[in-house]
């Protein structure tokens, strides 16, 4: 599913597909809708704490929310700790799921799993493709976790989370420029998705 934040026209032209959703973010203006969404926190362009919890305000209670995130920094996984210490309990009273952003430095014995319903793939470029990454995202999988990945705007990036085996990307190109992104989007996971059945076909039979 590609989460999407703006282009609310561009986004409500494709929401038959099935492959989209909401992405919602401080100062951006949109709200929930019928549409499955999540919310960020602002934090890659700078975090608003003020700002932030009037936003929770403004979404709590809206039905079909995948997640929100706690308040992270980025590629930094010990400063993105303490901030989930400090935010998590504020969240769930507000009745939203969790989700913590795994950044650089994360492992499957650090990371908060009882505390989230699901984590977030943030962290510096190189580390967010890394081997440590794909570890966590395929334990939070095994243990029923959602798994997303943010900064996802090339072919390559999607196959990776494709392999992966993530719920859910978004991207900054699928909401500047929609009308030419999205149906490009979501042709290509629908094509990577057939891909990835013919070639399971084809190890069975094998």
């Amino acid at each position: 599913m590609i989460l999407v934040s703006g282009a609310t026209a561009t986004v409500h032209r494709y929401s038959g597909s099935g492959r989209l959703g909401r992405l919602l973010r401080p100062g951006n203006g949109n709200g929930p809708d019928a549409m499955p969404w999540a919310a960020d926190n602002g934090a890659f362009s700078g975090f608003d704490p003020v700002g932030f919890r009037a936003f929770l305000e403004r979404i709590a209670g809206a039905p079909g929310c995948l997640w929100v995130t706690a308040p992270d920094v980025v590629a930094d996984h010990a400063a993105t700790l303490a901030l989930f210490a400090e935010w998590e309990p504020e969240l769930h009273r507000a009745g939203f799921p969790v989700a913590f952003v795994l950044q650089d430095g994360a492992a499957v014995s650090s990371v908060p799993w009882a505390s989230c319903e699901a984590v977030f793939v943030g962290g510096s470029t190189l580390w967010k493709v890394s081997e440590h990454a794909r570890e966590l995202v395929r334990h939070g999988r095994a243990i029923g976790k959602r798994c997303h990945m943010g900064r996802v705007n090339t072919l390559g990036r999607i196959r990776i989370a494709h392999e992966f085996g993530v719920d859910s990307i978004d991207g900054t190109k699928f909401s500047k420029w929609p009308d030419e992104w999205i149906p490009w989007g979501l042709a290509t996971l629908a094509r990577i998705e057939r891909q990835g059945t013919l070639a399971l076909g084809r190890r069975r039979s094998a």
